[in-house]
């Protein structure tokens, strides 16, 4: 155990010299003690005291209750207190705050920590002060003692949930920020350090105007002005430069903190980006405005007849529908690998007309490095000009391209052709403008894909493939049609069937694809000496049916003569064998041998059959 000597040592009673006349002193510190006591039971406060010319310390009973001790035990031994109760964190400064204490004649207000008798840890509060004699003599020091165990909880407790709040309120998104009423900032939480992009220094401390610009914090300040005036909340929308330096779209909901009194003490504020939310909404409206040209285009596919016509609507509604687009073209990708204009909006037309340039020497090309997969914006365009670009980016209202925004449309996994948007804007297009433009790339390229299906769907059910003359069911359509018009107009026509002599020897004998090859030259060869209004039709395997206008029997028979010679003359060579192509044919006249087509056709069979039969020696030399 350790000694307190030196404590006995400042309290020699030689040192004092105090006099032996005390007694008007005593009675007086006897009043002031029962006064004291009075106070400590009202107050719950217990006490101490030394008596400087006993060296005595002694509790009072209220003291002993608060700390749960025994008077008898701890009272004048000052070590075993100390040693037995106080805790260990706090036993140097018990003993310096003692040493101090006696030294100077006061002690201070200390907080520290003991344990009681049962083994529970208690915070205690001490202070004291020095009673002196007539001489300045000092005659006791007098302490009081209150148990602050709950106090100190409490302050723990609420320092544990203003630091829980303050990590609940710091994992928050969303920037918080206090200010006082003189707007000077007291608290910033995390994320608003974060967006902000500056320092916490450089914050608490400080007002609007050391951070952001004057012009965008007068408005703000004179929000906060009007909040702490009228003690309202206030949501307004405004413009807050992000940490990466651009401006982002923000609403700032600020509301009062008043005190007990009512009175404005500072503004809590919590500020929500709203940036994607009004990109979103600009994708919104501008997807609904695409969607609806899409809708258009889709109903476009099957009344417009002509490509080109559908590249106009197309070209039409993306530049309808991307702001800041002021011209464009659309480009197929012909086989030797150069694009050109297949329509256009804006340009000089005898420009986008001899338009054409190699692929790799587009600005798409070397933008992407020939990967050109993807919508890619174009600024500062006139940079990229050179001598290998044409003079196409003259313009009918001649201003100068500044930028663009250029898709490649692909089918089947090939590039087709490219979508080219022009602005006489530099930075006019945007990643919004870019999406949109996927999007509608994507589109197009189906409504192309459906367009190309749909004419070849058409083209399949009036066409034979193998010849590209019309088919039966479609002539037998049309040819109602051409019969009626005849009829009202007082009209005369020839109908031809023709059939192709020995095609299933030739079939037999060389294969079908010789076969294929003698139809096809014979319908090629027909077709050249027709007129430009006449028909020609393949209703079977070896048949063909002709309509014939504005000519006579006799100059009819002499050209099918002239073809019969011909083939004689010209053989068809197939894998080195010489191959004569040879036909028959019946002619029946409109509407002298019938005015329905199952009659002409009738007709024209027993004509064509009867020819047949007359040129049996024929086939059998050439057979």
């Amino acid at each position: 155990m350790f000694s307190f000597n030196w404590i006995r040592s400042l309290f020699n009673p030689k040192k004092l010299n105090i006099s032996n006349n005390t007694n008007e002193n005593e009675i007086v510190l006897s009043e002031k003690e029962a006064i004291l006591k009075c106070a400590q039971e009202i107050a719950g406060l217990g006490i101490w005291e030394w008596n400087y010319r006993l060296n005595k310390i002694c509790f009072s009973d209220k003291l002993c209750k608060i700390l749960d001790i025994s008077k008898e035990k701890y009272e004048d031994d000052l070590d075993l207190f100390i040693e037995a109760l106080t805790h260990n964190d706090y036993k140097d400064f018990v003993i310096k705050s003692i040493k101090n204490s006696i030294e100077d004649g006061i002690e201070k207000n200390e907080e520290y920590k003991i344990i009681n008798l049962n083994g529970e840890e208690m915070w205690i509060r001490t202070n004291a002060t020095c009673i002196y004699d007539d001489s300045k003599n000092k005659l006791k020091m007098i302490g009081m003692v209150q148990d602050i165990t709950q106090s100190k909880k409490s302050k723990e407790l609420l320092q544990e949930n203003y630091n829980f709040l303050e990590v609940i309120i710091d994992t928050i998104p969303s920037p918080i920020f206090y200010k006082d009423e003189k707007g000077i900032y007291k608290y910033s939480n995390i994320a608003h350090i974060e967006y902000l992009g500056i320092r916490k220094e450089d914050i608490i401390g400080h007002t609007i105007y050391d951070i952001i610009q004057k012009e965008f914090a007068d408005a703000h300040n004179d929000v906060d002005v009007d909040i702490i005036k009228n003690k309202e909340k206030n949501i307004y929308e405004s413009k807050l430069r992000y940490k990466d330096g651009a401006l982002h779209d923000v609403i700032f909901n600020k509301a009062p903190y008043t005190n007990q009194q009512g009175e404005v003490k500072g503004i809590v504020g919590v500020i929500v980006d709203i940036t994607e939310r009004k990109n979103a909404e600009k994708r919104i409206n501008k997807l609904s405005k695409i969607k609806d040209a899409i809708l258009e285009i889709s109903y476009s596919i099957t009344e417009t007849s002509d490509i080109t016509e559908l590249f106009n609507l197309i070209l039409e509604k993306v530049i309808e529908s991307i702001q800041n687009a002021h011209i464009g073209s659309i480009l197929i990708l012909d086989e030797d690998e150069n694009l050109k204009i297949a329509t256009h909006k804006g340009y000089k037309q005898k420009n986008a007309e001899n338009f054409s340039l190699r692929l790799k020497d587009s600005f798409i090309w070397h933008k992407t490095l020939g990967k050109i997969d993807k919508t890619v914006i174009i600024n500062d365009f006139d940079k990229m000009v050179t001598s290998k670009c044409p003079n196409i980016l003259e313009n009918e209202e001649c201003f100068k391209v500044k930028s663009s925004i250029s898709s490649p449309i692909i089918i089947d996994g090939q590039l087709y052709g490219l979508i080219g948007i022009d602005s006489k804007y530099n930075y006019a297009f945007d990643e919004i403008d870019i999406e949109l433009m996927e999007y509608m790339r994507n589109q197009i390229a189906t409504a192309i894909s459906t367009h190309k299906l749909y004419e070849e769907t058409i083209y399949l059910s009036r066409y034979d493939k193998l010849t590209n003359v019309y088919n039966r069911r479609y002539f037998e359509k049309i040819l109602d049609r051409y019969i009626n018009n005849s009829i009202m107009n007082n009209e005369e026509f020839l109908l031809v069937l023709f059939d192709l002599n020995g095609l299933k020897f030739i079939n037999d004998t060389y294969g079908h694809l010789a076969g294929d090859e003698i139809i096809r030259t014979f319908t090629s060869i027909l077709k050249k000496r027709m007129n430009a209004s006449d028909i020609l039709a393949r209703i079977g395997g070896d048949e063909f049916v002709g309509v014939f206008f504005e000519t006579d029997l006799q100059h009819l028979i002499e050209k099918f003569e002239d073809i019969i010679d011909y083939f004689k003359r010209h053989c068809i060579i197939f894998e080195e064998n010489d191959i004569v192509c040879s036909f028959s044919y019946g002619i029946a006249k409109f509407p002298y041998d019938g005015d329905k087509y199952n009659k002409l056709i009738k007709t024209a069979d027993e004509r064509m059959y009867k020819y047949k039969q007359k040129s049996k020696h024929i086939l059998k030399r050439i057979y």
